[in-house]
């Protein structure tokens, strides 16, 4: 199990075990809460996954750094990498064995055992409705010293299942210190254990066991009771008092060689998280109805516990999911041209806006070695992560083939292999690639599915250039793109762009489309950045409050 060693201050030599995910931090939602100043209040994030661990940094004020060095992006940590944040340093080690209390390794077998046939069934059961009970009395006595007492005893548990709680979030651990607190509010149970309910499901899970030995040993647990508990949300108590009954649940712990169980939902906000149960094998003590009712008295703090952790970890969750995000939009980001290219008598401008955190969509400006500049808008289907991804790898693809090949046709090709042999089934790859000469303003084109674009020259005259739009790719092979030849004038503008121009959508779920591209060029008479602002100003003006439902790219450019 890996560990965090405390190397200085107050703390120094405590050891921190964890098994997910861990939150430093100042604030009180921290898994390892470090009380500095100079620490942020989610300041840094230790996430543990298939034998690795990494640190990655919440953005802090102060940085988080190992060994030294300041970190951003998640780094692998190594056996005696030292962690520091704020004046903490701690030491991660990923194979320390964790000395382990033997009443917490005491395994809960679920059964579904019935008696045999023509076994008589000696119990007596009661059950108490979790909704409208009445108020809970004492364990054996009535009086007002006991029940005093027992009121103490139950405000005791409470306290001690906060303690638990503000001290870790992990469902295990808390959950551990409350079964200690139930064996000793019981005194009559031999064995207490919860059982995570999973609704989705309709599965129980074993969490944690604890016995007043403290031996290792099985826990025989009927499924039957546990899914009857669960199912009609009541506490049930079952004892073996020599009086024949058929109550079914009764049936199964019988058989299990039980003599007394008591048995508890755990429910909090309408939501059941397990069971609470506790038992005995001897007649001699067996549970009474108070007993049931103090279990049901304290079934709702343990239930509130759990639902709090559980939030926790999803706020931890995303959160990390959110920082892998942010990762991977800069990572994207580093595919795309850096700069625009200078290029003397031209004009370059681009909108480039992925509908989620990580886009589909690609640009590129690539300079040639014999001064031409090749250029390419593409569409890969889907958003989000798997977009990204072909995105990513096609944009390599793309810079090579651009060296490597002549004519825009040519490259095509050999994206199109590229798309056939990595694209998973059923993605493909809209895409417009053109080879600009600049002294001459020659422009080559060919197109695969993607987009027509639109031309303005400096007269107003406005439209889509007549190009074939031919098949995607990932489609078919060869793709078979034509060449289609323009020279721009100066004066001209050209404007490329991805579907999430055309297909966005206004309230009454009308498309922007090509024709209004056309007006908003139309009515410019600017360069090339007062041509991209139109046309970004007339489709945010068409969506009113609405926002892009895909990726948006628009590449303008033309000859001064």
């Amino acid at each position: 199990m890996p560990v965090l060693i405390f190397r200085n201050g107050p703390r120094k030599g405590e050891r921190f075990f964890f098994e997910r995910g861990v939150l430093l931090g100042r604030g009180p939602l921290a898994d390892l809460e470090l009380k500095d100043p100079a620490v942020s209040r989610r300041h840094a994030q230790v996430s543990w996954a298939e034998e690795r661990c990494f640190v990655a940094d919440l953005q802090s004020g102060n940085g988080t750094f190992v060994n030294g060095r300041r970190v951003a992006d998640p780094v692998r940590l190594e056996e005696g990498d030292e962690i520091r944040v704020g004046a903490t340093c701690l030491e991660y080690r990923p194979r320390i064995q964790q000395s382990r209390d033997l009443s917490l390794i005491s395994k809960i077998l679920l059964h579904d055992r019935q008696p045999t046939t023509g076994s008589k069934t000696l119990s007596r059961s009661v059950v108490i409705p979790m909704q409208g009970r009445r108020a809970a009395t004492t364990t054996g006595s009535t009086t007002l010293t006991g029940q005093i007492k027992a009121l103490q005893q139950r405000l005791d548990f409470v306290n001690a299942v906060g303690k638990a709680a503000a001290a870790s979030l992990d469902e295990a651990t808390i959950l551990s210190e409350v079964l200690r607190q139930v064996l000793d509010l019981l005194p009559q149970a031999d064995r207490a254990f919860i059982v995570l309910y999973e609704e989705a499901n309709d599965k129980f899970v074993p969490c944690v066991a604890r016995t007043r030995t403290g031996a290792a040993t099985e826990i025989p647990a009927s499924r039957t009771l546990l899914m009857e508990v669960v199912k009609k949300r009541h506490a049930l108590l079952s004892t073996d008092v020599g009086e024949e009954g058929g109550f079914s649940a009764a049936q199964s712990v019988r058989a299990l060689d039980l003599r007394s169980v008591a048995c508890v939902p755990l429910v909090a906000e309408d939501e059941v998280y397990g069971v609470l149960q506790v038992d005995n094998s001897e007649r001699s003590r067996r549970f009474a109805e108070a007993d049931l009712e103090v279990l049901v008295g304290i079934a709702g703090p343990i239930a509130l516990s759990l639902a709090n952790a559980r939030l926790h970890r999803r706020l931890l969750d995303r959160e990390l999911l959110e920082h892998d995000l942010q990762l991977a939009r800069r990572i994207q980001m580093h595919f795309l041209p850096r700069r625009l290219p200078s290029c003397a008598g031209w004009g370059f401008a681009i909108e480039y806006s992925p509908a989620l955190a990580v886009g589909g969509d690609l640009y590129d400006l690539v300079p040639l070695p014999d001064g031409r500049l090749a250029l390419a808008v593409g569409d890969v289907s889907g958003k989000g992560v798997s977009g990204a991804l072909m995105m990513a790898r096609l944009t390599s693809e793309l810079r090579s083939a651009a060296v490597r090949r002549a004519s825009a046709s040519a490259v095509l090709e050999d994206l199109n292999e590229v798309v056939h042999a990595e694209s998973a089934e059923g993605m493909f790859v809209t895409l417009i690639y053109g080879i600009l000469d600049p002294p001459t303003g020659k422009l080559e084109l060919a197109n695969a599915g993607h987009l027509r674009p639109v031309l303005r020259h400096p007269d107003g005259r406005c439209g889509e250039l007549e190009i074939a739009t031919g098949a995607a790719l990932g489609f078919k092979r060869p793709l078979g793109a034509q060449a289609y030849a323009v020279t721009l004038r100066p004066g001209d503008r050209l404007a490329l762009f991805s579907d999430g121009l055309t297909e966005a959508a206004n309230a009454r779920r009308e498309l922007f489309g090509s024709a209004r591209i056309v007006e908003a060029m139309r009515r410019e008479s600017g360069g090339t950045e007062p041509v991209l602002a139109a046309i970004l100003r007339a489709v945010r003006g068409f969506l009113g409050d609405r926002t892009f439902d895909d990726d948006l790219t628009v590449v303008c450019f033309g000859r001064d």
